[in-house]
């Protein structure tokens, strides 16, 4: 039963992807104006897994109760929700940065 619930929430991740991500290819021009609309893309995914990371450290938090075991697990989740927005945010700003830097060594 289990194989068959992850294969079909893998399937309906992928569709999803596959509509979100297939528009942006067919109204882009050049091949920059589809990195840029990926970007757009990785930015909003990247934002919602933060928050939603977010959303599920605090729930940790308050269900946690004082059980050293279950704060072990929220603080856990807590570095895990800081070091995942970190990499969002470093990802998004990456191209800028790297451009940045490009055209001052040029």
């Amino acid at each position: 039963m289990k194989k068959t619930y992850f294969k079909k929430s893998l399937l309906f991740i992928a569709l999803l992807l596959v509509v979100l991500i297939f528009p942006s290819f067919t109204s882009a021009q050049t091949i920059t104006s589809i990195f840029i609309n990926l970007a757009k893309i990785v930015s909003y995914v990247s934002a919602f897994i933060a928050v939603s990371f977010w959303i599920i450290t605090g729930i940790l938090f308050l269900t946690a109760q004082g059980d050293p075991s279950k704060l072990t697990k929220a603080k856990l989740a807590l570095v895990g929700a800081i070091i995942g927005t970190a990499v969002g945010i470093l990802a998004v700003a990456a191209p800028d940065i790297i451009g940045s830097a490009v055209l001052l060594g040029v």
